[in-house]
């Protein structure tokens, strides 16, 4: 707490300064005079002054106004000597002002730092810089929309006029492309004035989970197939096939029912591999009619088959229905 003491001759103290609606300022009043008596203290300008008189020791408080200007508080002291049996009196006056100014409060700032577009799953921290601003003071923020961020909203506190707060978005195993967020710096509350704001991209990295398109193997989650038959299945990694075409024990790559008359050839059938008994195996199932004791020897089928596909022939008389199916086998 600083000190005033009036003097004889007066003691003038300059450049204590407030913010208009600011805090106070206490004062220990003291005097030169050496005596007890009673200080009076006024002022001019706008503050306000916690007393009109104090003695020396004790204080008193100057408090700023919210209006703006100039101000003094002066203090006065006086102080009588003599004046005992057929002997004059003097009385001297000791005095003190205090000056300053009361000025408005200085405009604050603030400014978000880079924001990055970014992948779900991802994290991010961004700085925020701002002027004018009391240590401790807390700011907050917000991001556009919902559930795509473990929290859309939070808080900070700045010191030395800069701090930070991470974002974390949720990777939600869901196709739903690209979205453009915004996040909204504020001060008050979550949803309080907002003082600057930043727009991004959060990147749809983390698609739904699919098998290919036409059957075949899906790779990490895409939805187009790298084979052309079947399923593939991938594991946590999202590269490790768990069940696909190398994988499974066997799966119909071709079916068809055709109804085929004795001597007359059928295709070709378009299947890869149709000559590689160790990769496909192909039947031909006759379809015998109801109450029928007919039947087709194997003798009387004939299969010509390529790398590219196969023909059909049947030689049991008539026309006869045949399902053909050529079986993809591990």
């Amino acid at each position: 707490m600083p000190t005033v003491t009036v003097k004889d001759g007066g003691n003038t103290l300059s450049g204590y300064n407030f913010t208009a609606g600011g805090s106070g300022q206490s004062w220990t009043v003291q005097s030169d005079s050496g005596t007890n008596d009673a200080v009076s203290i006024s002022k001019s300008g706008p503050v306000n002054i916690s007393s009109s008189s104090r003695t020396p020791g004790q204080s008193f408080t100057i408090t700023p106004q919210s209006s703006t200007g100039n101000y003094t508080v002066s203090l006065s002291q006086s102080v009588t000597s003599g004046g005992g049996k057929g002997g004059g009196s003097s009385t001297t006056v000791y005095t003190a002002q205090i000056q300053g100014n009361v000025a408005s409060a200085p405009t604050p700032s603030y400014s978000l730092g880079t924001v990055s577009n970014m992948n779900e799953g991802a994290n991010q921290t961004i700085s925020v810089t701002t002027s004018n601003v009391s240590n401790g003071t807390t700011l907050y923020f917000s991001i556009d929309g919902s559930g795509d961020f473990t929290s859309h909203s939070g808080s900070f506190t700045i010191s030395g006029n800069s701090g930070s707060f991470t974002i974390s978005s949720i990777g939600d195993q869901t196709t739903e492309g690209n979205e453009t967020k915004t996040l909204r710096l504020r001060t008050g509350s979550t949803s309080g004035t907002q003082v600057d704001s930043a727009t991004f991209t959060l990147i749809d990295t983390s698609t739904a989970s699919g098998g290919g398109g036409s059957g075949g193997a899906g790779t990490g989650g895409s939805t187009t197939g790298t084979a052309t038959y079947g399923l593939a299945v991938n594991g946590p990694n999202g590269s490790t096939v768990v069940f696909g075409t190398n994988l499974r024990t066997q799966n119909a790559v071709f079916s068809t029912t055709l109804s085929a008359a004795s001597g007359t050839t059928y295709g070709p059938f378009s299947v890869a591999n149709a000559n590689n008994t160790s990769k496909i195996q192909i039947t031909a199932d006759y379809q015998v009619p109801p109450n029928s004791s007919n039947t087709v020897q194997g003798s009387q089928i004939i299969l010509t088959k390529s790398s590219t596909g196969f023909t059909f022939r049947h030689t049991a008389g008539g026309t006869k229905t045949f399902v053909l199916t050529a079986i993809q086998i591990g």
